[in-house]
């Protein structure tokens, strides 16, 4: 099974919209890839607490989240940026982030290194600009996925302004991890 967590996906100024928008599509490339998945929205407001800190520890959706895990075979963190000058609350830079329709956090000892891989290949085949993001450790599902329970997991930042090319990119999502997942079926691609 494939968890899917956007933990950003509640209604204030920190919302990450294009996660939101972007799980319809790529909920429906997992469908027609007949691949089973969860998807765990976030509806907390980020302002109030972010379920992707530590600070998240003993909430409903941190309990939810770690009920899943023992049954998930990948899980994505699916978040979403605009490009702008900025940088965010950890340096990195929107400004680079923005030069692809996605960017991939490699955080040391915690993504999975073959699920990264796999990702950069069907993405190069598929000619998907994406960037990978050398990370630390502030992201909190991805460490407790792959830290507590070895599941592998991988942190996904879609750039909003890839609106137009959402469908392509969920495909090539799909394609990832159908090609990686233990449930594995002959994918094909959403008409």
């Amino acid at each position: 099974m494939i968890l899917i967590t956007v933990p950003h996906a509640g209604s204030d100024s920190g919302r990450d919209e294009g996660a939101r928008i972007f799980i319809n599509h790529l909920e429906r490339s997992l469908e027609a890839a007949n691949l089973e998945y969860e998807t765990l929205l976030g509806i907390t407001s980020r302002e109030v607490i972010d379920l992707n800190r530590a600070e998240a520890y003993g909430t409903e959706y941190y309990s939810n989240f770690i009920s899943e895990l023992p049954r998930t075979d990948v899980h994505i963190d699916l978040h979403s940026f605009f490009p702008s000058q900025e940088t965010t609350e950890h340096g990195y830079s929107l400004s680079d982030w923005g030069a692809g329709d996605i960017v991939l956090f490699d955080i040391p000892n915690v993504t999975d290194q073959s699920l990264l891989e796999r990702f950069v290949d069907v993405f190069t085949e598929r000619e998907v600009s994406y960037l990978l993001q050398p990370a630390l450790f502030e992201n909190f599902l991805t460490n407790v996925a792959s830290a507590l329970f070895d599941t592998p997991s991988v942190l996904i930042e879609i750039n909003e302004e890839a609106g137009r090319d959402f469908d392509s990119v969920a495909d090539a999502v799909v394609e990832a991890l159908a090609g990686y997942s233990v449930e594995s079926v002959a994918f094909e691609p959403v008409a």
